[in-house]
């Protein structure tokens, strides 16, 4: 398990000057000022990253493999998670280690047989959470919750947004979404830096491992899932269970 999506809010201040030459900076870059307040904002992209900024702070969204790797198609290595804060200090004039952490992806990666929709039927209810499906992604709840989850065809994502995955394989994309700060500051996430914990990265990967554990599956075989404890045993599984009238069952320990 590691992050993708992350949405920031950096309280630093700035003077008039910085944030000129930030707007100028970024791709698309736009000065707004407001005819009633006087009040300065800049809009702009940060290669992926969506920024918006005035003198009291920054607001950046976007996904951290690809503004690290150019896609988000592989994972990120937390490893390089030190440098995406570098590098948001390093290109505005803001402070992110104590930035608040508003929204963060916890994601992984599957390689499976057969297409991914061609196991979304297995995949019965969480509690609470609504279960709805979209084009090539399956939703248990929705944003407006504090958390969500969405099963996705990375292949076709991917296709979708101009980006060329190999036709060849099929990508399982679990995805983990915490969307609310109070509910991350539950894993100890106070600050973006705090994400470069050790104790962090396991607190949000066991979490996610019992939040994808917690999918009710619909399992036409009668098999003991919580017999199955290893990669080896779900890829094993995956790949029995498609052989046999493509009868699919979603599980991922990572």
């Amino acid at each position: 398990m590691t992050l993708d999506t992350i949405n920031l809010n950096s309280r630093s201040e700035v003077d008039e000057e910085q944030l000129l030459n930030l707007a100028s900076s970024l791709e698309n870059g736009k000065v707004v000022i407001d005819e009633k307040t006087g009040r300065l904002t800049i809009k702009g992209y940060l290669e992926n990253l969506r920024v918006q900024a005035s003198l009291a702070g920054c607001y950046v969204s976007g996904s951290i493999p690809k503004f690290l790797y150019g896609t988000n198609a592989e994972l990120l290595k937390w490893k390089d998670l030190e440098l995406f804060i570098n590098a948001l200090n390093d290109n505005t004039p803001f402070f992110w280690d104590d930035a608040r952490v508003i929204r963060l992806d916890l994601v992984y990666k599957l390689h499976t047989s057969e297409s991914p929709a061609t196991y979304f039927p297995f995949l019965d209810s969480y509690p609470k959470l609504k279960r709805t499906q979209h084009k090539n992604t399956l939703y248990f709840g929705s944003q407006s919750n504090q958390m969500n989850i969405a099963v996705y065809d990375k292949v076709k994502e991917a296709t979708a947004k101009g980006f060329q995955l190999s036709s060849n394989n099929h990508y399982l994309r679990p995805e983990l979404r915490m969307n609310k700060r109070p509910y991350i500051q539950r894993f100890g996430v106070n600050a973006l830096k705090d994400l470069l914990k050790p104790e962090v990265h396991i607190n949000l990967t066991s979490f996610w491992f019992d939040t994808m554990n917690r999918i009710k599956t619909v399992n036409p075989y009668n098999m003991d899932l919580k017999q199955i404890r290893t990669k080896r045993n779900w890829t094993v599984l995956l790949r029995l269970s498609t052989q046999m009238s493509l009868q699919g069952l979603w599980k991922q320990l990572s």
